[in-house]
């Protein structure tokens, strides 16, 4: 259903109702409502829910189960496409390996890591302290989509910021 399917995606997401809401420009009430399904969200709101869930709004529908294509994604597919029957198959023993080793790692609960910038500064909101290159290191971290995110890891000083971060 519907309000279930909302419920996860946002769970998935790791947000609040309220960020959910205020990331889709609606009221916090009706975003609610829509996870109780006490109301359905017009195609406006089905739309923006779509793009920020990174999903298909027949998936939201619970009309098909697949997931959105980002934009890399859509112009692999076009690239693919325009290949020769070598290229394609090239391009699919590739693919078949790596889901392979990926699917291995997954059994094995192998977690890859990656080296990230550590800003070794603490930094409070208002001061304004300048991040310079003198006192940065790497730090290796766990590979993730949130990881991948991320362009360096600052350490926070102060509780201005709080609940959301902590020193």
């Amino acid at each position: 259903m519907f309000d279930d399917r909302l419920k996860k995606l946002r769970d998935a997401k790791g947000v609040t109702q309220a960020e959910a809401a205020e990331a889709l420009g609606i009221g916090e009430r009706a975003y609610g409502n829509y996870e109780k399904d006490l109301r359905e969200p017009n195609a406006v709101v089905l739309k923006a829910m779509s793009k920020y869930y990174g999903v298909t709004i027949d998936y939201l529908l619970d009309c098909h189960t697949g997931l959105a294509a980002s934009k890399q994604e859509q112009d692999h597919i076009k690239k693919y496409r325009s290949l020769d029957p070598y290229g394609k198959k090239a391009v699919t023993s590739v693919l078949d390996i790596e889901f392979e080793r990926c699917l291995e790692a997954k059994q094995k609960k192998i977690q890859h890591t990656r080296l990230i910038d550590f800003i070794d500064i603490p930094v409070s909101a208002g001061i304004g302290t300048y991040l310079d290159d003198e006192r940065r290191e790497q730090k290796e971290i766990i590979d993730s989509d949130l990881a991948d995110r991320a362009d360096f890891i600052l350490r926070i000083d102060g509780d201005s910021m709080e609940p959301k971060y902590h020193s």
